[in-house]
C-alpha cells in the first residue's frame, strides 16, 4: 500500500493538470523516508530543487505523506529542539496551508521556550491564513490569536493554585495522587488505562454511528462503563460547580429549550443555525486551557500518572477526550457520548468569549 493511501485526503494538494510524475524523484524520496527523522533536511532540499518544476507537486504529495504518517517522531515527548525546527520549516515550506496550520498551532505552545519563540516568529511574520480569537479586545482575527496564553516562560496565562481553586469553590488539587482520590481511581496503572482515550487497543472508548436527523450519521465515542462512572465525577465535583453563560440552555439544570425560546417570544425575525460536529472542534489543548482558567496546574502541558506530578490540567484534559492513536502525543477531541462533553463545551465558550472580550 502506498503512504499517499494511509494519509488523509485534506493532506494532499490537488494535482495541477500538467503535474509529472518523477519515478526517480519517487523512489529517492521513498528510500529517504525510511530513514526519517535524520532525512527531513534531505527530502526538503530534494523538493526545493523541484519546487518550480511540474514533478514538484505529486513528489510533495508523497513527502508529506511519509513524514505525516511519522509526525510523532517530531511532536512526540522525545523530540528534541532541532527536530521539532525541522519540521516547522518544512510544514511552512512544501505543505498545504491546513497541513502547516496543525503543526504550527501546536507549537505555540510547545514546552521548548526555543520552539514557542520559533512559532511565534512563523506566525507573527503574517505567512498565516487561518483566523482565532483575537488576543485583545478589538484585536485582529488572524493567526496570531494562537499566541494568547503562550508567553517565553510559561505555557499557561492563568493563575494556578489553592487559592484560585478555593475562590471558585473547586476541590483543591495539587498532586496526580489527590485527583485520583478524588475521582475514585484505585492505582496509577488504571489511571493510565484511562488515559488511553482511545477505542484502540481494547481502550475505555467504544465507538459506533447513529443517523442524524438531518441525514448522514454521527460517529458516537461512548466511554465504556469505568470511565463514564469517572467522568461523571469530572461533571459533579467539578465542572459542574462553574457556572455556565447566561445564555446557554442546553445540558444546564434548571433550563431547557423552552427557557432558551421565552427570550425571542414577540421576536419578527428568528435565526437558527447548527455547528457541524461541534464537539469534535474541541481539542486537547483547549480543553486544557479550560481546566487551567479553574486554577489547576499546567506545567508541560503533558499528562501523568506518577502521585506526586502536578499536571492536574492536562491530566484532566485527556481524561475527558478521546483520540483514535493513544500512542500520539498532544491530540484529542471532545468526545460525542462523554458525560462531560456538554459542560466543557459550554464552559470553554464561556471563557473563549470572556477572553476575547477582556
Amino acid at each position: 500500500m502506498s503512504a499517499l493511501d494511509q494519509v488523509p485526503d485534506w493532506l494532499l494538494r490537488p494535482l495541477p493538470v500538467n503535474a509529472i510524475i518523477d519515478e526517480a524523484l519517487h523512489r529517492q524520496i521513498d528510500t529517504l523516508a525510511e530513514k526519517l527523522p535524520k532525512s527531513l533536511v534531505q527530502i526538503a532540499t530534494a523538493l526545493g530543487q523541484r519546487r518550480s518544476f511540474a514533478e514538484y507537486d505529486a513528489a510533495v504529495n508523497l513527502a508529506c505523506a511519509h513524514i505525516w504518517k511519522k509526525r510523532d517522531i517530531f511532536l512526540g515527548p522525545d523530540a528534541n529542539t532541532e527536530l521539532k525546527k525541522s519540521i516547522i520549516g518544512f510544514a511552512t515550506g512544501h505543505m498545504i496551508p491546513k497541513a502547516a496550520n496543525r503543526i504550527l498551532r501546536r507549537f505555540c505552545k510547545d514546552n521548548d521556550r526555543q520552539i514557542r519563540a520559533h512559532a511565534r516568529r512563523t506566525v507573527e511574520g503574517g505567512r498565516i491564513r487561518e483566523v482565532a480569537l483575537p488576543a485583545k479586545r478589538d484585536g485582529t482575527w488572524d493567526a496570531t490569536g494562537w499566541l494568547h496564553g503562550s508567553p517565553t516562560t510559561d505555557l499557561s496565562r492563568h493563575q494556578s493554585g489553592r487559592r484560585v481553586q478555593e475562590k471558585l469553590g473547586l476541590p483543591v488539587l495539587t498532586t496526580i495522587k489527590q485527583l485520583r482520590e478524588l475521582l475514585g481511581i484505585t492505582s496509577e496503572s488504571q489511571l493510565g488505562y484511562f488515559l488511553l482515550a482511545s477505542d484502540a487497543n481494547n481502550g475505555p472508548y467504544t465507538t459506533f454511528k447513529i443517523p442524524k436527523r438531518s441525514g448522514g450519521e454521527r460517529t458516537i465515542c461512548a466511554p465504556k462503563r469505568q470511565l463514564r462512572w469517572m467522568q461523571r465525577q469530572i461533571l459533579d465535583k467539578i465542572l459542574g460547580r462553574v457556572a455556565a453563560h447566561d445564555a446557554a440552555h442546553g445540558f444546564v439544570p434548571g433550563r431547557s429549550t423552552v427557557t432558551n425560546a421565552q427570550p425571542h417570544l414577540g421576536s419578527e425575525i428568528i435565526v437558527k443555525f447548527d455547528l457541524v460536529d461541534f464537539f469534535p472542534t474541541i481539542h486537547f489543548y483547549r480543553v486544557i486551557g479550560l481546566f487551567a482558567s479553574l486554577g489547576y496546574h499546567v506545567g508541560d502541558a503533558r499528562f501523568q500518572t506518577e502521585n506526586n506530578a502536578r499536571q492536574i490540567a492536562p491530566t484532566l484534559a485527556r481524561l475527558c477526550c478521546y483520540t483514535t492513536d493513544p500512542e500520539a502525543w498532544g491530540v484529542g477531541t471532545m468526545p460525542q457520548g462523554a458525560p462531560t462533553s456538554p459542560a466543557i463545551s459550554n464552559l470553554s465558550i464561556r471563557f473563549a468569549i470572556r477572553k476575547g472580550s477582556s
